[in-house]
């Protein structure tokens, strides 16, 4: 893949049994399927055709009914999208994955005590951190399933940052912007919207978010929530595999969180509610747009050349249908990197979205 390609990292975090094993795999052998590139106009490519191969083997189960064992390994796996006609990814996303396991007890010996170095200097350069939050036991047990996560994961953040200082390394380098992602929607109140989880959460658990937005150095910390679903299944059992929620929207969310910190960073004021409305107030990014590198960290440049193409001043009230004719029409115009901003702009303008995501006010 080619180094000059716009390229966003995510960090993924959550305990055992969150559902993220399910999740990579979901997000990966549901957006290369033919059937989801019909639908959607592009596909996601494994840069490694191992980490493919590995994530399909996964999926697969699921389509056979059954989840995937669960993995205590750190991986990184790098994703390719491409627009539908088009040769090169307009592109990159890359996940960087946690393990839960590494939460709940010291290193077994000194190889792991490596890969939690190596994976920590990776983390470093992730843009967007990601905390998986398990859908099923916040709806059975509540805020004090949640609070009791919250307060996990502050000490792990912890942790993490003495690692950090141990090795020279400034917390800045941390992600500033955080994604709490609720899995297994599927099995939610169907009237229940990432606003409504936004509100219970802010309201019940405002002193443990507090101390995980100290612990990462972020002051945004708990303002952004996504209802994510891998599968459809019965809690034991996966139903169909090809029924999710909230997947496609990941890589284009996780760009709005950025374009939120920009807005931060040059007094425009943040946006916040539901898509439609937080696009409308980052709307006033564009004639900021050639001055991006001044507001930016120097980690984030690399999507410079993507969020000038998102075109904010394209309101998102003209549908999804819009945003794919734009797709289309720059894809055959052989424009990837236009090609694959409005394919992203199209994903944020559906119905879906306007459920799944919700940005509250910091």
């Amino acid at each position: 893949m080619k180094n000059d390609v716009p390229e966003i990292r995510l960090a993924l975090f959550g305990p055992s049994s969150s559902g993220k094993t399910t999740f990579l795999a979901s997000y990966f052998g549901n957006q290369q399927r033919n059937s989801f590139e019909e639908a959607h106009g592009y596909r996601l490519e494994a840069a490694d055709v191992s980490d493919g191969n590995q994530l399909l083997a996964r999926y697969y189960r699921m389509e056979k009914g059954e989840f995937p064992l669960g993995t205590e390994q750190f991986f990184e796996y790098r994703f390719g999208f491409k627009v539908g006609g088009l040769p090169e990814p307009g592109l990159h996303v890359v996940w960087y994955d946690y393990p839960g396991g590494w939460w709940e007890r010291t290193p077994k010996d000194d190889s792991e005590k490596a890969a939690r170095r190596d994976a920590l200097a990776k983390l470093l350069t992730s843009h967007v951190g990601i905390l998986l939050v398990d859908g099923m036991k916040y709806v059975s047990e509540g805020l004090p399933f949640v609070r009791h996560l919250l307060d996990q994961f502050r000490n792990e953040a912890r942790r993490i940052s003495d690692e950090f200082a141990a090795s020279g390394a400034p917390l800045e380098s941390l992600p500033k912007q955080w994604i709490i992602a609720i899995s297994k929607a599927d099995l939610l109140p169907a009237d229940l919207t990432a606003e409504k989880v936004c509100r219970d959460i802010v309201s019940g658990a405002a002193d443990q978010l507090a101390g995980v937005a100290k612990a990462v150095n972020s002051k945004s910390f708990g303002s952004q929530y996504l209802l994510l679903s891998s599968v459809r299944g019965d809690g034991g059992h996966v139903i169909d595999a090809h029924e999710f929620i909230g997947l496609q929207l990941v890589a284009p969310v996780a760009l709005v969180s950025v374009l939120s910190e920009l807005a931060d960073k040059a007094a425009k004021g943040s946006g916040f509610g539901i898509l439609k409305t937080i696009l409308e107030r980052l709307s006033a990014l564009v004639d900021l747009v050639d001055k991006l590198d001044d507001f930016l960290p120097p980690k984030y440049q690399v999507l410079t050349q993507l969020l000038k193409a998102l075109a904010l001043k394209d309101g998102i009230d003209k549908g999804a249908d819009y945003f794919r004719e734009k797709q289309a029409a720059a894809a055959k115009k052989g424009k990837v990197l236009e090609a694959a901003a409005a394919a992203l702009r199209a994903e944020l303008a559906s119905t879906a979205a306007q459920r799944a995501f919700f940005r509250n006010q910091t």
